[in-house]
């Protein structure tokens, strides 16, 4: 049943809600800033807010007009609330969209249900583990889901656009949509087809035609977000169309399509997003809604919750059409979902509901405290910066940020090549490390044309920077390609920063003319022979095998063998295979006798090392 208005002084649940959603925010926020683990999206839109402000406050909404393909609310309000100085501080606006997404969702809730109901479904629309988690990053979904439920709420109610506060509410929350992300148009469509429809049967019904209020909701979405998408439109439609619906940077694989496995795909996505166990209560939600709304069909038709469950199944498939998974892209639906689901919990009897209630709120309580605790773990996710660094190989101890601060002020200033990727250490970090300097670094794509970048750039380049990570962001680069071409240059490896075993970062430079020769710190390489053993006796065709291992990576291998009577040293190359390095020696080339074999490998830190003699004896 829809009420005919909010009464602030009543809505007291509003507020508890939003002080709960505020601690539960600080208490995740706390631990981010502990964890020293920005994400590669952290910096990227941190160093856009850092730009805004530093060209000057009273300036950055005019600078914000060309922010290109990232959308300037976000960064817009870090620079201007004097939080673009840090990571964090970036960071830290997100508290201010988590807590209108909140509102929104109360707001959205109070059409059908009670101060008291309305307040646990807001919750459940902002502190899952989705929106939550993503509330801890600077991720723009958090300030979609903030426009889509406050543009929902107002439009229910507006009575059809004809209550002016709330009309130019809605035409506000439009506007906010639309500068929250570059994927907006797949947000605002489904919206304008589902209010365009609702007002066209409205006035259809009773021939009560437009009125000023809607003139005043247009002309707010078009006078606040209009500029932008003049300005900078081209360019996000350009990366949308691409990014979004093109082969690109390894995320798509073709034009939009539409098929059961793309719905199920873009459906899988969005729901483990959540961790299996709230994905699973969402699922119940959802069902039992769906049997109360069936039940109740009349009284769910006149409230008009068809307007909020049309959206969200518009926009759904709208998003199916993109093979590219995005950060967050489904959690606007996901949110509503929520609130839609909540609401036809909501008109069971009290006794019932009280049930459901209690389980949402527990479910939200043991969430946050998996986040907290949580490493990696499908059931229960654990922070999404932390899950990343942890699935590229680091710790909960891995400090991202000092691992990039070292490899930026190696590089410093000089042209730089960079081809290993990843949560740990990645192109965007080093952007931000060398923010004010005038730092160049080579933009490499992924695949076999981002190798072909590097080839081309390694040689107007002083620096490259290597490494082995489990989870890297240009996992078809050929990196041993580059690594092979950068030591044919010169370059050499002269730092070597170990994340973890599975995880390493290898800075490279290569001699500059007329500067001093460069010196690795890295430490030599260390071998031996495997085989034969000491004492053998060996006839024909031997396969000789050794071990090596170098920190900046192995360059070559080879056996030396002395004495039998040989006027100089026998050297025999060897080859990588499974057990190591494999060499062949036809011993009946040489006279029989006693001889040693020594194996010798150098690194690509240029040092060299040989193996401990093992002693044989050929016998042909």
């Amino acid at each position: 049943m829809a009420r005919r208005g909010l009464r602030w002084p009543a809505e007291w649940p509003l507020a508890a809600a939003l002080a709960v959603t505020g601690a539960a925010w600080g208490v995740l926020f706390a631990q981010r800033v502990g964890s020293h683990q920005p994400n590669v999206d952290d910096y990227l839109y941190a160093l856009t807010a850092y730009h805004l402000a530093h060209g000057g406050l009273l300036h950055a909404p005019f600078r914000a007009l060309h922010t290109g393909t990232t959308a300037p609310l976000v960064p817009l309000l870090a620079a201007l609330s004097f939080g673009a100085d840090s990571v964090n501080g970036t960071a830290a606006v997100q508290v201010v969209f988590l807590l209108a997404a909140v509102a929104g969702a109360y707001c959205l809730a109070r059409r059908w249900c009670g101060p008291r109901a309305s307040a646990i479904v807001a919750l459940a629309a902002g502190l899952n583990q989705a929106v939550l988690g993503y509330a801890t990053e600077v991720n723009f979904s958090v300030a979609v889901c903030a426009s889509v439920l406050w543009a929902l709420a107002c439009y229910l109610w507006s009575d059809h656009l004809r209550r002016p506060g709330w009309s130019l509410g809605f035409g506000a929350s439009v506007a906010g949509l639309l500068l929250s992300r570059s994927l907006a148009p797949a947000y605002v469509a489904p919206l304008a087809v589902v209010v365009v429809g609702d007002l066209a049967v409205h006035w259809w019904r009773t021939h009560r035609w437009p009125r000023w209020p809607v003139g005043g909701a247009l002309a707010v979405i078009l006078v606040v977000a209009g500029p932008w998408w003049l300005v900078s439109g081209p360019t996000a439609l350009h990366y949308l169309t691409h990014a979004g619906y093109q082969a690109s940077s390894g995320f798509t694989s073709g034009g939009a399509s539409l098929s059961l496995a793309s719905l199920h795909g873009r459906l899988t996505d969005t729901a483990n997003d959540l961790g299996r166990v709230q994905r699973e209560a969402l699922w119940a939600a959802l069902v039992a809604g769906l049997a109360v709304a069936v039940v109740r069909w009349r009284a769910t038709v006149r409230s008009r919750a068809w307007v909020a469950v049309a959206w969200a199944v518009l926009t759904f498939v709208v998003l199916s059409t993109s093979s590219n998974i995005g950060t967050g892209f489904g959690t606007p639906v996901l949110a509503v979902a929520v609130v839609c689901s909540g609401v036809a919990l909501a008109h069971l009897p009290r006794r019932v509901l009280a049930v459901p209630g209690v389980m949402a709120l527990l479910l939200l309580a043991t969430g946050q405290a998996a986040e907290l605790t949580g490493v990696a773990h499908q059931a229960w996710l654990g922070a999404p910066y932390r899950v990343e660094v942890i699935q590229a190989g680091g710790n909960r101890a891995t400090d991202v940020g000092a691992v990039t601060a070292e490899v930026a002020d190696l590089v410093g200033t000089q042209p730089t090549v960079v081809v290993r990727n990843d949560d740990v250490m990645n192109t965007n970090g080093l952007r931000w490390m060398l923010r004010g300097r005038a730092s160049r670094l080579a933009p490499v794509a992924n695949g076999p044309s981002g190798t072909g970048q590097a080839l081309a750039a390694l040689p107007t380049s002083a620096f490259l920077v290597t490494g082995t990570t489990p989870a890297p962001y240009n996992g078809e680069l050929d990196q041993a390609k580059v690594v092979v071409a950068a030591e044919r240059d010169g370059y050499l490896a002269v730092d070597r920063i170990v994340v973890s075993p599975t995880n390493d970062i290898v800075v490279w430079e290569r001699p500059r003319p007329g500067s001093p020769p460069v010196v690795s710190h890295l430490p030599a390489p260390t071998t031996d022979v495997a085989k034969p053993a000491a004492g053998a006796r060996l006839a024909g065709v031997q396969y000789l095998v050794a071990r090596a291992a170098a920190p900046g990576g192995v360059a070559s291998v080879s056996f030396r063998v002395t004495g039998g009577g040989l006027a100089r040293p026998l050297v025999e190359p060897a080859r990588p295979f499974a057990y190591g390095y494999l060499g062949i020696w036809a011993t009946s080339s040489v006279p029989n006798g006693t001889y040693t074999i020594r194996s010798v490998a150098t690194g690509f830190s240029g040092k060299t090392a040989v193996g401990a003699p093992v002693a044989v004896t050929v016998a042909n």
